[in-house]
């Protein structure tokens, strides 16, 4: 009986892990012009090792990127242009405006990110989301959603290699096949940075 209470005890655990908020990253990487934004307080330029936390937002300039990390080995990538902050108390991020790449590990809780019009969640894959217009989600591998913001009933499913977008009139069109090799070879949150950890996965 003691076993097993330490067993239940360590599974407990690791799903708390798991599945725990997404309230603070590591900056681990600046490609040019990376911002800080907090309340109350002039920008300033984010340097390697810079935590973002709840208070803060991120800011790329024009050909600038940035990567960030989170204990559980998410990773965030911010394309150009865009604005990136956390939400309290969940495993989701905001984007105002821009370009993102999720990668969340196998064994992490699905990780949602939002936009002002949809939220899209990332479970144990990799996908990229652009604000457009039109708004477009392309899952590289893994498994994905995407539904109009607020209402999860309406979600569309999107696997590994393909994407989806909303048209003008707020309509999410059916997943469609993209050439996932093309995106690995052009897109600027892959090739300007270090090898992604699931890139044999996607590739496979």
């Amino acid at each position: 009986m003691v076993v097993c209470g330490v067993l239940l005890f360590f599974v407990a655990a690791i799903r708390f892990t798991t599945a725990a908020p997404l309230q603070e990253a590591r900056v681990s990487q600046v490609i040019q012009d990376v911002r800080l934004l907090e309340a109350h307080a002039t920008p300033r330029p984010a340097v390697v090792n810079d935590k973002v936390t709840l208070r803060r937002a991120v800011r790329t300039g024009a050909e600038s990127r940035a990567e960030l990390t989170f204990t559980d080995l998410t990773i965030t990538r911010l394309g150009a242009n865009t604005i990136f902050s956390l939400q309290a108390g969940a495993r989701e991020v905001e984007l105002t405006k821009g370009t993102i790449l999720i990668e969340v590990p196998a064994k992490a809780a699905p990780v949602k990110a939002s936009t002002a019009s949809v939220t899209v969640a990332v479970m144990g894959g990799t996908a990229l989301l652009g604000t457009g217009p039109p708004i477009k989600f392309m899952v590289l591998e893994g498994t994905g959603t995407m539904y109009p913001k607020g209402r999860p009933e309406k979600a569309v499913t999107v696997h590994g290699g393909e994407m989806v977008m909303m048209t003008a009139d707020g309509h999410i069109t059916q997943p469609t096949e993209f050439d996932v090799k093309l995106v690995l070879e052009t897109s600027h949150l892959i090739v300007d940075f270090p090898p992604l950890a699931n890139l044999a996965l996607i590739l496979a």
